[in-house]
């Protein structure tokens, strides 16, 4: 007999809590692939994006320490530079010396940058809105909304 063949194999696979857990994980790797495919439409990578969001909404100027960035976008220092050096040469964003660390400069929202995260973002929106209409009612979107905070807040995530 092999693990298989094992009854208690075949009903760990028929678990509720697995089934939720690998839908989960299909859904969101299928949107995450749109996801960047849409973002790339406009010239930008997810990494620039998400950058570009984080600026968005931080408060007025709309700017952040590169160290402030690490966590939001999911990167380190190096990859952040790389994508800081991106959005600048894009003018997405420009780079403003820090007045209390004269050692460091904010990553600073541009006008164009404010648009551009703006527009990506409607254009995210439509899609996300079209995924869910015809299949989840809106209740149906709003209790699964709950539920993934619910679940993303037990996780630490």
């Amino acid at each position: 007999m092999t693990i298989c063949d094992e009854p208690t194999a075949w009903a760990l696979l028929e678990d509720r809590t697995v089934k939720t857990v690998l839908g989960l994980d299909r859904a969101q790797s299928h949107l995450r692939d749109r996801n960047i495919k849409s973002v790339a439409s406009f010239g930008l990578t997810w990494g620039q994006f998400s950058t570009l969001t984080a600026l968005r909404q931080a408060p007025l100027p709309h700017q952040l320490l590169p160290s402030q960035l690490y966590g939001p976008v999911q990167v380190t220092s190096g990859g952040m530079t790389k994508i800081l050096d991106g959005l600048e040469q894009k003018g997405l964003i420009c780079r403003v010396d820090n007045p209390k660390d004269r050692r460091g400069q904010f990553a600073r929202l541009t006008d164009e940058g404010f648009t551009k995260v703006n527009t990506v973002a409607a254009a995210l929106q439509a899609d996300v809105a079209k995924t869910f209409e015809g299949t989840l009612t809106e209740q149906e979107q709003a209790d699964l909304a709950r539920l993934v905070a619910r679940l993303c807040q037990s996780l630490g995530a």
